[in-house]
Order: structure tokens, then sequence, then C-alpha cells
């Protein structure tokens, strides 16, 4: 059975300081109805026939529609246009197969990329920030860690100033390896039989330099074949193979190396992407 309580103004700020009720600025001066029902079946429905929404709601400076199921957790207030929790499922959107049409949608007006998101998700008990599932047992999610972990493929897509000409757009593959890694790239010169070429800082403060690292090479000039002589934390030495005058010119260089924090990471690590039960 439901029932319908006035509350004052005084009560609501009174409550509001450490609850998710807010109040919109328009109707500072009336009271807020709350419904209360002890029933399967939701407390607050809305029902549009036409193209209106079903439910809106509006907070100057607080939350504009906030879902809660089971115990409020606890620095939870925040200024967002939906706040969903629950132990099941915080916020659910279905779409019926509308074309142009999505599940749940959010925009963002704010203008700092620090503080204003979109989406906001948090997970503080060990799940996973993010879970989606698509057809055919395809899944994506985000762990604890904020690593990516995907069943499809990565693709990126430019600007058309970068692969793409001005009427035709190309996506391309992201790059995958058996093992985590970093790379760098450059060319260098060549003069006297030998080179140094020298880390890049940044690279180098990324890197975990205690594994080792790799450096492939390419001459761009007729030599009788490069070979790195020998590999530092600061750098690397490249020298000509004996057996004449010492050559000059450029060579390419590609370097892999391990990023910092990634030690003891197996190769191709094995993980059962589970599917958790989706809501139909």
């Amino acid at each position: 059975m439901k029932s319908r309580i006035g509350f004052s103004l005084s009560l609501i700020a009174a409550f509001a300081a450490g609850s998710f009720l807010v109040r919109p600025a328009a109707q500072a001066l009336e009271s807020l109805a709350v419904t209360t029902c002890a029933s399967p079946l939701p407390c607050i429905g809305g029902v549009n026939r036409k193209s209106g929404e079903g439910l809106v709601g509006v907070s100057k400076s607080g939350t504009g529609v906030a879902g809660v199921s089971g115990p409020i957790p606890t620095g939870t207030q925040h200024h967002t246009g939906v706040l969903g929790y629950s132990p099941v499922y915080g916020v659910l959107g279905v779409n019926s197969g509308t074309s142009g049409g999505a599940g749940v949608y959010a925009n963002t007006l704010g203008t700092n990329p620090a503080q204003d998101f979109a989406i906001l998700a948090t997970a503080t008990t060990g799940g996973a920030i993010f879970y989606g599932q698509g057809s055919a047992g395809a899944a994506i999610s985000i762990d604890q860690s904020a690593n990516v972990h995907t069943s499809g493929k990565v693709f990126t897509t430019g600007s058309c100033s970068t692969g793409c000409s001005r009427r035709r757009g190309v996506d391309s593959y992201a790059v995958t390896a058996a093992a985590a890694t970093l790379e760098d790239y450059g060319e260098a010169r060549f003069a006297a039989g030998s080179a140094f070429v020298h880390l890049d800082p940044a690279f180098a403060n990324a890197v975990d330099l205690r594994t080792g690292y790799f450096v492939l090479l390419t001459p761009e000039f007729a030599s009788r074949g490069l070979y790195v002589a020998q590999r530092l934390p600061s750098g690397f030495l490249v020298r000509e193979n004996p057996g004449g005058p010492p050559s000059s010119g450029t060579f390419a260089y590609r370097i892999v190396a391990h990023p910092f924090g990634s030690a003891g990471s197996p190769r191709l690590p094995f993980r059962e992407i589970a599917n958790p039960p989706l809501a139909q």
C-alpha cells in the first residue's frame, strides 16, 4: 500500500545535508511529496505515450534523479544528473530497438575535463569499473586497476588530416603484443663507424630499464652492416661490422622495452571473461 507524506521546507533542509533528497529551485516554497511503498512493483513510474520524457529530475546543485536500493553508501553525495546505487543494477537502461536510440544516454555541459564527466563510474569493493556485453558472448570490461579487457578488436580513428581523404575516414587497428611493451623510434647519424643514441628522458622514465630493452636497426646507407655494441640506461652504442673504412650515414631505430611496473607480467595471460547475467 502506498502513502504520500508531505515534508515541510525546514525538515527537508535538515535532512538533505546527508542524503540524496534534492529540491528544484523553482519549488523552494513548496512541500516535497514522498511516495513510500512495500511492493515488488516500482513505487513511482512515468509513462509517456508520445515523444516526451517519462521522468525528469532537475536540481540546481544536487542530484537530478537518485535511485538507491539497499543501504546508502558513505561518501556518495554527488552533483549528478542520475545517480544509481544497488546491489544489482544501479542504473539500467533498455532500448527496445528504436533506430538511433540508446539504453542509457549521458551528456555533460561541464567544461573542466578533470571534474566534469558525462559518465562517472566507480568500483570500491573489488568489482569491475565497467562491463559491457554484446552479441554472441562478446564482452568488454575495465577492472579495478583500470586495465581494459575485450574479446573484440581495438580500432582508432584520427581526424581527416591523418589517414583519410576529405570525404572518407579510415579506421585503423591498434597494435597488440604478446607481452607488456612500450616502444620508441627515431633516426640517428652514423659517422666514422659508430654512433651513440641517447634514450629520450620521458621514455626512459616510463620503462623498466632493469629488465633491459631491445634495439632494432635499419641502415639507410650502404654499409657492411650495423650492430648494437652496448646498451646502457642512458642509451645505446651502434657500430659497423669490421672489414673496411668507416662509413657515414643515417639509420633508423626502434626501441622495445617493458613499461615500468610490468615486471612479472606473464606473456599472453589467459583470462576467462565472465558473462554476468544481464537484465532482459
